[in-house]
């Protein structure tokens, strides 16, 4: 019987998981923490079992927590599963989820089952590769078998699981430091391990939310060239970027009788190949453009991937034509693969007009206020002035949080820099002072912040810059919405435009992300307790961004984020050519770009302001045509293309992007501009997945 199922038959009790991607991330920290914090609420706590592992802040953090000791069998301790039910806490922590009893004794996670039928809430805590979905493939970086299982259900039916990240470089230095690991060889010492098993782990939690940021749908033919080409772009993309997909393969009718079925062996290969990828196939009979209608409102893709030119072009290009049609005024994305790709010739290196410079910069990334950035940021801060680094708080917004302003004691506080603007005195960073008193490490919060003017730059993000430009480390946070390439769409979401954006290769370039996580119920609870806005604000935040759906999916836009920067950096792509007047499609020329780590180059007609703005943000390089008429724009893209040799081409959707297909070499990636509404299936990331389409 599935946990979901006891708890509605049997009992109340909830179920919260601390997920981390190996030992030593943080996950009994953060239980333990929670459950100090219970107590001081009057909850009837306890612990049913903890290991420590000779960690002193762990001991630490768990005295004074009433503790219900294991039973000692033979050489063994077990839980004391029977005293703990006699005891019957209101919730109680047991560390360790996949831990494995000796013989004869149920699974942990059975013991775990038990306790919420009885009505006991769980605090409990697993590394990912531990699930049966990932054991197999964590195996080949861990050199041993993964021998501790627990099933995925676990994971999709717990009522909260919280995310405990840690980049790779500094969970490495910490588990050398531990006993246990000093003087021994083990995989897990590994940068490349470690790397692998936190893409994995965010993946899988990216997975279970729904639904996708990035849900490709990819139409093939029968050709297996083809096939593989469009399955492995979709793949890589789908990788980088943070999303899932989906491959559809529609099998046309013949004049009379139905349409004939796939081959069985083929369609195993297919298949084979898809799910490799990660992706999921389908097989549906029917006219191309219907049928692929159908699909990607039944699997509510945001973007359709096929093929375009070549000696065999597919889909033929009337049924194309046609498609991009439709596909335009549902607002739908389209990338169109060429069947060869010119080898990318890539520009000579110039560096950035900013660069990032010798400091190492570590953004704690969130879903929104309130999920603990700050918070965590200065915990950290703590621990390195503990180990003797030199750390200076230059700025940090507290916004009347008691316990973030706790943190702060003990820490050196710069003073701030009083500005005049309006009339009103701002309190700022004062960057010429941190820059003068050139600590290791600087604390800098808000990294989307605008300056008001008289400040030497405008955004933030520019400050923070310059310390990293004069060999200081910066560790700074920010709120996904705050990502220019994603403010759009969360305007989409919430119905609220977000003002305040930092260029995505800030982010992108950074040497650490790390993802402050919270269930959406834990920050909703949290605003209605007051700790993240004041009283008089709660009701009206509750009600506005902060309602459920638009926090799940602003949780998922996070994961999808951090996800994509933790696969490393992909193949090759090539220059990023985005051609127009659209902010739209620009920003998604530019998230491409900076994803892959590619230079970015705008062709523009008439040059507006905003554009040329973005374009000097995102480090585009700029070139203005004029006006032109229709019949002049596509042979002024086909030349500047041949000289650039791009590896993708961005247009928006429409007439150029049609007369484009099968002309230019190169991918093309067609974006519906601004003034076209998104589909049904693209309105709002917060819908269920349909998982089970009708049998074909």
């Amino acid at each position: 019987m599935s946990l979901e199922t006891l708890r509605l038959l049997l009992g109340p009790g909830r179920l919260k998981i601390y997920l981390g991607y190996a030992v030593g991330v943080g996950k009994t920290h953060r239980a333990l923490l929670e459950l100090r914090e219970l107590k001081r609420r009057g909850v009837d706590v306890a612990v049913g079992w903890l290991e420590p592992k000779d960690r002193p802040l762990l001991q630490a953090l768990a005295e004074g927590l009433p503790l219900i000791p294991p039973r000692r069998e033979g050489p063994y301790e077990v839980m004391d599963l029977e005293a703990i039910l006699a005891r019957r806490p209101s919730t109680l922590l047991v560390d360790e989820l996949a831990r494995r009893n000796p013989p004869g004794y149920p699974r942990r996670h059975e013991e775990v089952a038990r306790l919420l039928e009885a009505g006991i809430s769980v605090l409990t805590t697993l590394n990912a590769y531990h699930l049966e979905s990932l054991a197999g493939a964590a195996e080949a970086y861990l050199g041993h078998r993964v021998e501790e299982r627990v099933p995925d259900s676990l994971l999709e039916e717990a009522d909260e699981v919280v995310l405990v990240d840690l980049p790779p470089e500094d969970l490495l230095e910490r588990l050398r430091r531990l006993p246990a690991y000093r003087g021994v060889h083990s995989p897990l010492l590994s940068l490349s391990t470690l790397r692998a098993l936190r893409e994995m782990t965010l993946r899988r939690v990216a997975r279970s939310l729904e639904p996708s940021f990035e849900r490709l749908l990819v139409l093939v033919p029968e050709d297996y060239y083809w096939f593989r080409r469009l399955v492995d772009y979709a793949a890589l993309r789908a990788r980088r970027l943070g999303g899932e997909f989906y491959v559809l393969h529609p099998r046309p009718s013949p004049l009379l009788g139905p349409a004939p079925p796939l081959e069985r062996e083929r369609r195993a290969r297919m298949e084979a190949y898809v799910a490799e990828r990660g992706g999921t196939l389908l097989v549906r009979p029917g006219p191309l453009v219907p049928v692929t209608l159908e699909a990607l409102r039944a699997v509510r893709a945001q973007a359709l991937v096929t093929g375009h030119g070549g000696s065999r072009p597919w889909p033929p290009p009337p049924q194309l034509k046609g498609l991009l049609r439709r596909l335009e005024r549902e607002g739908v994305e389209v990338h169109l693969v060429p069947e060869t790709s010119p080898r990318p010739r890539r520009p000579p290196p110039s560096p950035p007009p900013e660069a990032k410079g010798p400091g190492r910069l570590k953004v704690f990334l969130g879903m929104a206020p309130g999920v603990g950035k700050t918070y965590a940021m200065l915990q950290e801060a703590r621990e390195l002035k503990a180990k003797g680094v030199d750390v200076v708080v230059g700025l940090v917004e507290t916004h009347g949080r008691k316990e973030t302003a706790a943190l702060l004691q003990g820490l050196e506080v710069l003073p701030r820099k009083p500005v005049v603007y309006k009339g009103i005195t701002l309190l700022e960073l004062d960057l010429e002072a941190l820059l003068r008193r050139r600590p290791q490490v600087a604390l800098v919060d808000e990294l989307a912040h605008t300056n008001p003017p008289g400040l030497p730059h405008e955004k933030r993000y520019q400050d923070v810059l310059a310390l990293t430009r004069a060999g200081i480390h910066v560790y700074t946070t920010l709120n996904v919405q705050h990502l220019e390439t994603v403010a759009y769409l969360v305007e989409r979401i919430t119905g609220i435009r977000v003002r305040e954006t930092v260029p995505d290769w800030v982010v992108v370039e950074a040497d650490e992300v790390v993802l402050v996580d919270l269930p959406p119920e834990d920050l909703r609870a949290r605003l209605a307790e007051g700790k993240v806005y004041p009283p008089e604000k709660v009701a009206e935040a509750l009600k506005g961004f902060f309602t459920l759906e638009n926090l799940k999916a602003l949780r998922e836009l996070a994961l999808a984020e951090v996800s994509g920067l933790a696969a490393g950096r992909p193949a090759p792509l090539g220059p990023v050519l985005v051609y127009g007047d659209s902010e739209r499609v620009f920003l998604r020329a530019a998230r491409v770009a900076e994803r892959f780590g590619e230079p970015l180059y705008l062709l523009t007609e008439t040059a507006p302001e905003g554009l040329l703005k973005l374009a000097h943000a995102h480090r585009a390089k700029v070139k203005v045509l004029g006006p032109l008429r229709p019949p002049e724009r596509l042979l002024a893209l086909e030349a500047y293309a041949r000289r650039l040799a791009p590896g993708l081409v961005v247009l928006p959707l429409g007439p150029l992007a049609e007369e484009a297909t099968g002309r230019l070499p190169q991918t093309l990636l067609l974006v519906p501009p601004e003034g076209i509404s998104p589909g049904p299936q693209a309105k709002r990331l917060g819908f269920p997945l349909c998982r089970s389409l009708p049998a074909p």
